[in-house]
């Protein structure tokens, strides 16, 4: 029965000790039951389990872009957020700056970049195929988007951006995916 019952929301990292991890929007309301076993008949042990009700996240759409800054005296930052539940805004093409295309739900952050400085974005995404991309205008991201900056596509590596702007700009960083599909927790530092 639970096979039949399943409806296609199934983890499998397929090695022993990695993290499982199902997002999904159920059609209606009632009770769920959540399945934890094994690959393995043999193998058993303990195990955690984390639910949270995710909402859309507020910094779904460029115009709602999420004000980050480094802390005072600090050279780094870090936040961490999820694009699941959130809209696909921007649909980069191959050609644009990301180097695949960006199909996927994304969200938005704004940071003051200063010029002659170097700054390294790294954006690791839990379980998805993420991107990350550095333009200065929500209205032409392709065109301001920062040639070469985009990131490859993967789930298997962080994707990083290295930039010394030549002026003084705010920045948006998007966190997006690949395909509608790839949406997911992530930790931009």
């Amino acid at each position: 029965a639970v096979s039949t019952a399943c409806k296609g929301h199934v983890a499998d990292a397929g090695s022993q000790g990695e993290i499982e991890s199902i997002m999904m929007s159920p059609g209606s309301t009632g009770n769920w039951t959540l399945v934890a076993d094994s690959w393995d008949p043999k193998a058993h042990g303990t195990f955690t389990l984390d639910v949270q009700e995710l909402s859309k996240p507020s910094n779904d759409t460029c115009a709602s872009a999420k004000v980050i800054a480094f802390p005072m005296g600090a050279s780094k930052l870090t936040t961490t957020g999820y694009t699941f539940a959130a809209t696909n805004n921007v649909s980069l093409s191959k050609s644009d700056c990301t180097k695949n295309t960006t199909s996927g739900p994304d969200v938005f952050y704004q940071l003051k970049l200063e010029k002659g400085k170097t700054y390294k974005l790294k954006l690791d995404g839990k379980g998805f195929n993420e991107a990350m991309y550095l333009f200065t205008s929500c209205t032409y991201v392709s065109s301001t988007c920062n040639s070469g900056m985009g990131a490859d596509l993967s789930t298997t590596k962080a994707e990083e951006i290295s930039i010394t702007p030549s002026a003084t700009l705010n920045y948006y960083i998007a966190v997006d995916g690949r395909s509608s599909t790839d949406s997911g927790p992530y930790t931009l530092t």
